[in-house]
């Protein structure tokens, strides 16, 4: 790239920031938010992932072809906005072969712990490191510690702070021939406390998907995954203890008896050694795949299902709605946000569910966005008294393109909503965007994505900051 294209580029860039920065400065931000471009590179910076550590630092890791293999890169931001390492990031892992898709989770002290799928050893393997705020690895061996290195194939890691600076960790794992949920637990030196290469968290027959995993507020966590061993998809949570040991079934504990699929879940842990479990439920579908409800369930810390054999709706309103996505409220409850076609295109609604097992909002979600095109894959953040939202929106959709710009919309914890139902513009830019996540910590927001602007060209990072106004 020509430096004349870098400067005409950067020059658009800052004018694109001071566009954001009064269209959602007014009802969002008391100080000025701004567009970043994390990497500026003629190679590939992509699938990035981001967090929020102890004292407000913003670490974001991705995968980067600047080499002759895929390595992980990262860059910091303190939280006034000031980049805290080398233009276009630090090397994280850049050793032999493919590392890639980073995920990561802050350490309790300031730093960053980053978790990622590695080839060095010729398979597909999942290795960690942590990190301090000056981009050090605190382990060793400095290009990451084995989580997990054996036969067959892994995929879909997730992880979580365990409170003591180290990490739970989950992933899929093909070892045993049919895919299984592995886990691991590492203290803050980086040590494995279940069994070497992983413990298991569910290894009944047929094939189990898409962990998910929660704190469970005394120590250990709860996972929960999709399974396709039953007659129907069937979702199913298992509680770890802190030293690896099963709290219930082996199996795990399946979140509902009713017949019907269950798929996608998503979990928040209750504080109190259970967790609460979002699902899409297809047991009204009648085997047409036209209309999917959202279902829970709070699963207790002995493994009970609190809320009968099945389940509680979340959301029975006509159509689809799927795609869901949950937090903490910050008072032992959860915010939830799905993608909703009660009005035939994707709208996002969202809702609140209490400690006391109520919900909030309205019956069948609070809508965020119903603006004409769509408007989908909510991602969530709460600060205080306030949700944040961010999603994928297409309402500038055409029949010559298809935008695929970022918004944001507040509400506090009534569900009253700070800007119009249709939310406020992030990125407008042409282009498309991926793999977003939003933070928000001490009254600041940041969110960061993967953004392909110019057709052709390799995609970059990118990252929005702010501060929050009073409500």
């Amino acid at each position: 790239m020509s430096e004349l294209r870098r400067r005409s580029r950067r020059i658009s860039e800052r004018a694109l920031a001071m566009l954001c920065s009064a269209c959602v400065g007014a009802l969002l931000v008391g100080d000025a938010a701004a567009v970043e471009r994390v990497t500026d590179l003629d190679t590939a910076a992509s699938f990035p992932a981001s967090a929020v550590g102890s004292t407000g630092v913003l670490y974001v890791a991705w995968q980067d072809a600047r080499g002759p293999d895929d390595d992980l890169y990262g860059q910091a931001y303190a939280a006034d906005g000031e980049t805290l390492w080398a233009p276009n990031g630090i090397p994280l892992v850049a050793t032999a072969r493919n590392q890639r898709t980073p995920i990561v989770t802050p350490d309790g002290e300031g730093g960053v712990i980053v978790v990622w799928m590695d080839a060095r050893n010729g398979g597909t393997d999942v290795y960690a490191q942590r990190f301090d705020v000056a981009g050090t690895p605190l382990w060793e061996p400095a290009d990451g510690i084995p989580v997990a290195v054996t036969p067959g194939g892994k995929d879909d890691t997730k992880v979580v702070s365990d409170g003591q600076s180290g990490c739970f960790i989950a992933w899929e794992d093909w070892r045993q021939g049919n895919q299984d949920i592995f886990g691991q637990h590492l203290n803050s030196d980086g040590e494995a406390m279940w069994e070497p290469d992983g413990g298991v968290v569910c290894g009944a027959p047929g094939h189990q998907y898409d962990p998910f995993i929660s704190a469970d507020g005394a120590g250990g966590v709860v996972v929960a995954w999709w399974d396709v061993a039953f007659p129907h998809w069937r979702v199913a949570a298992q509680r770890m203890c802190a030293d690896g040991a099963r709290a219930w079934p082996d199996a795990g504990t399946p979140v509902s008896l009713t017949e019907g699929n269950q798929a996608a879940p998503q979990i928040v842990g209750d504080t109190r050694g259970g967790a609460y479990v979002f699902w899409v439920d297809y047991r009204a579908d009648g085997g047409t795949f036209t209309n999917f409800d959202l279902y829970s369930q709070h699963v207790t810390a002995d493994g009970a299902r609190a809320w009968g054999d099945e389940g509680r709706p979340l959301c029975t309103a006509i159509g689809m709605q799927q795609t869901v996505s949950a937090i903490p409220d910050g008072a032992g409850g959860a915010y939830i946000a799905w993608t909703d076609q009660r009005e035939l295109f994707d709208d996002l609604y969202a809702q609140r569910l209490l400690a006391d097992a109520s919900w909030a909002w309205p019956a069948d979600g609070l809508p965020v966005s119903t603006e004409r095109g769509r408007q989908r894959d909510a991602r969530l953040a709460a600060d205080g008294d306030s949700l944040l939202v961010a999603w994928y929106d297409y309402r500038r959709e055409s029949e010559d393109a298809t935008p695929q710009d970022l918004y944001i919309q507040r509400f506090d914890k009534d569900g009253a909503p700070a800007m119009d139902v249709g939310g406020k513009p992030v990125v407008t830019e042409d282009g498309v965007r991926l793999a977003m996540q939003i933070h928000a910590r001490n009254g600041r927001v940041a969110i960061t994505w993967m953004d392909r602007r110019d057709a052709g060209a390799e995609p970059d990072v990118h990252a929005w900051l702010g501060a929050l106004a009073s409500q």
